[in-house]
């Protein structure tokens, strides 16, 4: 089977995300496959912002749904879905996003930073490393890759920072997890 080949070759460090707590697990995004390597090396649920069109897919709603995913529009100016994803936070959960946008964007969302001011959640910084999005999602599942995943200590900001401030110490760690 196509998923046991590159889960099977996966590699991850421990994960840093506290066990109790609001906590915002904040990776880069190379490919579909990251998500699931975020919740296979987790203890919590992690729920995450998933691109609307994802969430309206038949076959995949019934997992989303399961881990209490947040649909969001991909145009960047979706209040309804940041403020659902500051309800996970106010239940003590884990949210997981991917500042980007989108898989390998450099255009940064500015999301995370309200978020962390609404919730005073902590940040968990992860990067993913050796995966390849391919032009089809099928294809990206069907490849063998080498997917690696490594975590950085949790960040706590202080109530008076700044989004810009969260979001590039956020970028910042992730970046240096290379």
């Amino acid at each position: 089977m196509a998923y046991a080949r590159w889960y099977q070759a996966a590699t991850w460090e421990p994960s840093t995300v506290p066990d109790t707590g609001a906590v915002i697990l904040a990776c880069n995004h190379l490919s579909v496959l990251d998500p699931l390597l975020l919740i296979a090396s987790n203890r919590r649920v992690v729920s995450f912002l998933v691109a609307r069109e994802y969430y309206e897919s038949r076959w995949l709603r019934p997992f989303l749904d399961l881990i209490h995913c947040i649909p969001v529009k991909r145009d960047g100016r979706d209040l309804r879905a940041l403020r659902a994803a500051a309800q996970v936070l106010a239940a003590q959960r884990v949210l997981g996003i991917f500042p980007e946008g989108g898989i390998a964007r450099s255009d940064v969302r500015r999301g995370l930073g309200w978020l962390v001011q609404e919730s005073g959640a902590a940040v968990v910084p992860a990067k993913v490393m050796g995966v390849h999005q391919y032009p089809s999602d099928w294809r990206t599942w069907a490849t063998r890759q080498r997917p690696r995943l490594r975590y950085g200590v949790p960040l706590h900001f202080l109530e008076r920072a700044e989004p810009s401030e969260i979001l590039g110490a956020t970028m910042s760690a992730i970046a240096t997890l290379a």
